[in-house]
Parts: C-alpha cells; sequence; structure tokens
C-alpha cells in the first residue's frame, strides 16, 4: 500500500469519528480476540490457541468477525449510543486489490432509534462524508 492510500485512510477515518462524537456517540474498543463467537453459517472464523506461560495450558481463540457481539454486551451493562472502528477477520475468503480477510470495519449502536430514524442517520452519514470531502451526490 503506498503512503498517498494510508494518508487517505486516516483521512476518512477521522471524518467518520468527527461525525459520530459530534453526534454524541462514545467511541469504545472491544476486544477481537475471544473464547466465544456468533456462530453464522456463512462466516468461516480464525482460531488460534492462547498459550498460558506459567503452566504451558492452551485455551481456544478466536479472532472475532464483527465487533457485534461484544459491542451489544457492553450494550446490556452500559446502555448509550457507541460506535467502534475495529479490525475484524473472516475466515476462508477470496484475497484481491478489494477484498481481504482481514479489514476495517465501522459498526455503531444507537438507543431508542427505528428503523426509520437510522435511516435518516445513514443519509445524515453520507452526506457529511461526500460533503467533508469536496464530494456531491
Amino acid at each position: 500500500m503506498e503512503y498517498e492510500s494510508f494518508r487517505k485512510r486516516s483521512y476518512y477515518i477521522q471524518l467518520i469519528r468527527n461525525f459520530f462524537i459530534k453526534k454524541d456517540y462514545v467511541e469504545v474498543d472491544t476486544p477481537v480476540l475471544t473464547p466465544f463467537v456468533i456462530p453464522e453459517s456463512g462466516i468461516e472464523i480464525f482460531k488460534t490457541s492462547y498459550i498460558n506461560p506459567v503452566n504451558f495450558e492452551q485455551k481456544e481463540l478466536y479472532l472475532l468477525p464483527s465487533p457485534e457481539i461484544m459491542m451489544k454486551k457492553l450494550l446490556a451493562s452500559e446502555p448509550g449510543n457507541i460506535f467502534q472502528i475495529v479490525k475484524s477477520f473472516r475466515n476462508g475468503e477470496q484475497i484481491s486489490s478489494l477484498h481481504n480477510p482481514e479489514f476495517t470495519m465501522l459498526e455503531w449502536y444507537t438507543m431508542d432509534f427505528d428503523y426509520i430514524d437510522s435511516i435518516s442517520v445513514i443519509q445524515e452519514f453520507l452526506r457529511y462524508l461526500l460533503k467533508e470531502s469536496g464530494r456531491s451526490l
């Protein structure tokens, strides 16, 4: 990846953060390595093992394909509007210039919104990104 691509990626990630922070969402950072996953028939999971350095016991762990389960656990204990920009992992995927088994995902949750309210947030978000990047519809 060339430097200009990193620069653009950094710029857009900052725009995304700014949008959600201005809307009073809290950025969270949930684990990507976990002992459990949500079973999804169409998604293969990366498995690994944690080796305890004291007794050398091994524990099977998984790289999450989405932050969904961890974010929902957080919402169950501390309700509020949250978002996360996180690395996600999906095994058994094609690798190309547009696709990778390791990728960055934006996930957000808004309390007390229905699907119509959510559509409005998405529209506002896309308009914001277009405006801030000097583009238009």
